[in-house]
């Protein structure tokens, strides 16, 4: 396969413009969120977007780690005489940095002014290689044109910078890094102490069950599982550190609604059950209405009904609203252990608004979120490597930056797109050494393609095509 791209000059073409039309879809949509949520110039509310990256229920740098290596595509359009790549790529570039100011993240900020210089410095070695061919004037565009955006971009940055959410994330750094340091070293003192484990890992996707079963920094995260009883399903729901069950509904303001659920206490003992609805992006909750309903002293199956009105959840201006979520919420106690089967949110007409409420097709419809990060990642990938797969894997992965490196730095003066693959690689390592960015599989993908052409050899045919 990697044969057939390259030998096909318009599959680089088709890939480079993928790049640019996956970003422009995500900006979009990023800016859609921070409309509906918070208004698009308000950076007083610690409000983090996540866009389409629903990897982020759990946390994690998923939207920055993106960014890191798509932003620098965005290179080809302004080096390229194409008639509508000029305007398109400042659109990109304006809203892509309005959407990494967003993001509240300081990583992905070092990030992209680490990628930005990079990219800048090889366009111009390239320029500067090509002197013959050009004018004085031609020579010195990236650099001129690096200065005019970083102009404006400080002007951007103006408002977040007068908001408390940025000036509050850059006054806890050195408190950031330390519990970084004791979360990396308690990700190394999990892990098994044989030589099998140190050089080939715990496994892929083994961190939250480890962190779950032996973390050091007196954590119980909350969990859940489905259980099934004389062939018939239901969900079991354990406390700890908060872990909220949610689906999203279509309620609407100033509604009655029957909420009826089927709960059990496996010990008997009377347990609360905390169910918000509220309006609510993936992790961020806004306008809720406080429910609960707590068990009888008994064991068995009991059925419980409450009637709501929603009061103002759902609102809509001109049709818009916030999305509406009903969750379900154990509580913090480690100890609370509720069974939970046919919720059903029935609406004016008898509708039901839940599917799946009985959870015979598993977790359908259904998405758990969580308000702490740590016990779902490691938070740098080189640990996580590490601890997924040992020595080899870490090796591996440096044996591939490296080769990759050396590979964009032979071709930088005569290929522009080795400049594009070498800033995104550099971001996507800066990002990298503050988030576990391998958690998500489609940012692992894209790593792995952009390491993969860098690899290639693009051959004389097709210098300078990628974004042409």
């Amino acid at each position: 396969f990697l044969a057939a791209f390259n030998q096909n000059p318009r599959a680089k073409l088709y890939w480079g413009g993928g790049m640019l039309l996956g970003l422009a879809a995500m900006l979009a949509f990023a800016v859609m969120e921070r409309l509906v949520f918070t208004g698009l110039w308000e950076f007083s509310l610690p409000y983090r977007i996540s866009a389409l990256f629903s990897s982020m229920h759990t946390g994690g740098g998923h939207i920055e780690t993106y960014l890191a290596l798509s932003l620098p595509f965005i290179g080809g359009l302004f080096f390229y005489s194409v008639r509508w790549g000029g305007p398109a790529a400042l659109i990109l570039f304006f809203t892509g940095s309005y959407v990494l100011l967003a993001t509240f993240s300081r990583g992905g900020y070092l990030a992209f002014v680490v990628e930005f210089l990079v990219l800048v410095a090889g366009l111009a070695a390239y320029t500067q290689s090509q002197s013959r061919a050009q004018s004085s004037i031609g020579r010195w565009r990236p650099l001129g044109i690096g200065l005019a955006l970083i102009g404006v971009v400080a002007l951007m940055t103006i408002p977040a910078i007068r908001g408390d959410v940025i000036r509050q994330r850059f006054s806890t750094v050195y408190e950031d890094k330390a519990i970084r340091e004791n979360h990396w070293l308690d990700a190394a003192n999990m892990m098994d102490n044989d030589w099998a484990t140190r050089w080939f890992g715990m496994g892929v996707g083994s961190y939250p069950r480890t962190y779950f079963l032996l973390n050091n920094e007196n954590v119980v995260p909350g969990s859940y599982k489905i259980e099934t009883e004389s062939y018939h399903r239901y969900l079991r729901l354990k406390g700890g550190d908060a872990l909220y069950m949610g689906q999203y509904i279509d309620v609407r303001a100033h509604r009655h609604y029957r909420l009826a659920l089927d709960l059990r206490s496996p010990e008997g003992k009377p347990v609360n059950l905390e169910i918000p609805i509220c309006e609510k992006s993936l992790l961020y909750s806004f306008n809720c209405l406080a429910l609960s309903v707590k068990t009888a002293n008994q064991s068995g199956w009991q059925t419980h009904e409450l009637d709501i009105f929603s009061e103002n959840v759902g609102y809509k201006r001109l049709g818009v609203g916030k999305p509406v979520q009903l969750a379900l919420f154990a509580g913090l106690n480690p100890e609370t252990v509720i069974d939970i089967d046919n919720v059903e949110l029935i609406d004016e007409t008898g509708r039901d608004l839940l599917a799946n409420g009985d959870f015979s097709h598993g977790l359908d419809h259904w998405l758990f979120a969580t308000d702490n990060h740590l016990p779902w990642h490691s938070k740098n990938i080189w640990v996580q490597v590490y601890f997924e797969q040992g020595w080899s894997g870490v090796i591996s992965l440096a044996l591939l930056l490296l080769a990759a490196l050396a590979k964009l730095l032979g071709r930088i003066s005569y290929q522009p797109e080795a400049s594009i693959l070498l800033s995104a690689l550099a971001g996507f390592s800066v990002v990298g050494w503050v988030d576990s960015c391998f958690d998500a599989p489609r940012l692992t993908l894209l790593f792995l393609w952009v390491i993969a052409v860098a690899l290639l050899d693009l051959g004389h045919a097709v210098k300078g095509e990628i974004l042409k």
